[in-house]
């Protein structure tokens, strides 16, 4: 395996765990909610958006990674 695959398998684990992660703070930001806990929702949303832009990275990581491996095997 190529270290642009191993890198490829790196950024998929790495992907799933941050999708895990930001289920959990949506059940949190959820149960917040319920409480009318406005610190908390605040705090969540904040967390939950430097979650999104992690991902989003990674998975732009991930396609420049997979393009330039397929570029390779062309």
């Amino acid at each position: 395996m190529s270290s642009l695959e191993k890198k490829l398998v790196k950024l998929e684990e790495e992907i799933q765990r941050l999708e895990f992660e930001k289920e959990k703070i949506s059940l949190e930001f959820t149960k917040a909610g319920e409480k009318n806990d406005v610190d908390e929702l605040l705090r969540l949303q904040e967390l939950l958006d430097s979650t999104d832009l992690e991902i989003m990275e990674k998975l732009e990581e991930w396609e420049n990674s997979e393009a330039e491996l397929n570029t390779l095997k062309n």
